[in-house]
């Protein structure tokens, strides 16, 4: 038998084609909308509710979160407690997750046990009871929570710079702070609730190994009049801003570290120049060996991490680069990163990066969408932004027919010092 020679680098294999596939659609009895993703040999499923109740949504600043986590804090049949313990007693587990646009509640189990379970989320995302008491105890945790993060480096830095790129008052600028809390009363969560969280706002995604008596589950638990359907009806709450680039420090004596935010605000997938934008910053600070990396952490030894990333709202987006640094390199570090800005701008990639970055990324693709759990986190992130699968097909296409000249556009374009709000905390 032949051993393989362990010295020498398996061939490269490029993947021709990256598919996603469909998922199935169709409608619960009173109308929500339900996508299916039928993948995997493993008996287990999750079933998530999306609600139109994120941060764009809300009347007072820390609605949208506090009304999401307080679902679980008791509802009109169980406590807290109860809810805990019959969810363990089943191996099940809930989730809820709020964001800028959005909301959900997640349920994953074994599906011999889907038909125990759904009721409990039933109840967690149409019932809840919104307590004083447990309202006054959640809220006095999330303040404390608030304080001790707040004296962080890191914290102040990217509270800055979101109300810098997007303003204070915005619902993607601003922090959460103890008094935006001490407004919130028990009863603005119960409205906020009525009006967020129904049928009406409602979009539900199955997945694992789904079959028909599933659904009809889902359908019995979710799809009935006993759940009004309420209204879809309602304006995002976004407060405007006029964009200034601007460099803003924070002094912290104390603090032996000092944390780097640099970046502007852009667009989200809808725009052209995403997919390709999408490329470089992969190139710039998007993974290990990236040139932010391998300059900044293991050529220069400043930080235990740089990156850069590409972020996509519903109504905006956002460029980031992040880093910690002990304080003397600060400077430099702010310097190289614009270094490696002007070599994306002056000098074209080479073929033998372009070509890693390209497959680093169709690999890193392949990994995310492998499993039923992943792949519908892929497509919630099509359907979220209006897009369908066809729009991942283009964005494959476009990672691998993007050339050098193409990203030196883009970076002569998006990647200009003058152009960056730059947060320094910890001077």
């Amino acid at each position: 038998m032949n051993k393989p020679d362990r010295s020498v680098a398996p061939p490269l294999v490029v993947p021709e084609k990256v598919s996603l596939g469909k998922p199935d659609l169709f409608r619960l009895d009173n109308g929500i909308p339900v996508h299916v993703i039928n993948i995997g040999e493993q008996d287990v499923i999750s079933v998530e509710l999306i609600f139109k109740a994120g941060k764009t949504w809300e009347t007072k600043a820390g609605l949208a979160a506090m009304t999401n986590r307080m679902l679980r804090e008791g509802t009109g049949s169980y406590t807290a407690k109860q809810i805990a313990e019959r969810v363990d007693y089943f191996g099940a587990n809930i989730k809820t997750k709020a964001a800028s646009d959005n909301v959900s509640v997640t349920i994953y189990c074994l599906r011999k046990f889907l038909g125990e379970v759904l009721p409990i989320l039933k109840e967690v995302v149409s019932s809840p009871a919104f307590s004083e008491q447990d309202w006054d105890r959640m809220r006095s945790t999330m303040i404390q929570r608030i304080i001790i993060h707040s004296e962080k480096v890191e914290t102040k830095a990217n509270d800055l710079f979101y109300e810098q790129i997007f303003g204070a008052e915005h619902a993607y600028g601003y922090t959460l702070k103890p008094s935006h809390l001490l407004n919130i009363s028990a009863q603005d969560l119960k409205d906020f609730f009525q009006k967020r969280y129904h049928p009406g706002t409602a979009t539900l995604f199955v997945s694992g190994k789904v079959r028909q008596a599933d659904l009809a589950l889902v359908n019995q638990f979710f799809g009935q009049e006993d759940w009004p359907a309420g209204s879809a009806a309602g304006e995002r709450v976004l407060s405007p801003f006029d964009y200034q680039p601007k460099e803003l420090r924070i002094p912290m004596k104390s603090s032996v570290q000092s944390s780097i935010r640099v970046g502007l605000p852009l667009f989200n997938k809808h725009h052209k120049d995403y997919n390709g934008l999408y490329l470089l910053n992969m190139i710039l600070g998007g993974y290990f060996n990236s040139r932010l990396n391998s300059n900044i952490r293991e050529d220069k030894g400043y930080t235990y991490g740089i990156h850069s990333m590409l972020v996509s709202l519903q109504t905006s987006g956002y460029f980031l680069v992040a880093t910690e640094v002990a304080k003397e390199h600060a400077e430099d570090t702010l310097n190289e990163i614009f270094y490696e800005f002007e070599r994306l701008k002056n000098e074209l990639v080479s073929k033998e990066e372009l070509d890693l970055v390209r497959n680093f990324t169709l690999g890193n693709v392949l990994n995310q969408i492998n499993g039923a759990f992943n792949k519908t986190a892929i497509l919630k992130g099509l359907y979220l932004y209006g897009l369908d699968v066809a729009h991942f097909d283009h964005f494959i296409t476009q990672i691998k027919s993007t050339d050098a000249k193409e990203l030196q556009r883009l970076a002569r374009i998006y990647l200009n010092d003058d152009l960056m709000v730059k947060v320094i905390a910890g001077t």
